[in-house]
């Protein structure tokens, strides 16, 4: 497979290997899809977490929260502490 990329995608793959990040250009551009995969998979995630949520609120099943305690959890989705 040949891809052609734009002048500034490639100067910016070229400055992630002569920085040393990354061996080749073909390395950079296969990490940079990987973790566009993990990107997509996240959102897919996340809009069926959503939906759960708003099928719940339509069905009126819904509860107390604690905003604090929500946002503690997803923080931790994303390996962060809240702050």
């Amino acid at each position: 497979m040949t891809i052609t990329l734009g002048s500034d995608l490639q100067a910016i793959i070229e400055e992630l290997v002569r920085d040393g990040r990354y061996e080749s250009p073909e390395a950079a551009v296969a990490d940079g899809i990987r973790i566009l995969k993990q990107y997509y998979i996240k959102l897919e995630w996340l809009r069926r977490e959503l939906q759960i949520g708003l099928d719940e609120l339509d069905r009126g099943d819904v509860g107390d929260w604690d905003p604090d305690e929500m946002k503690g959890r997803i923080m931790a989705l994303y390996g962060r502490e809240t702050p």
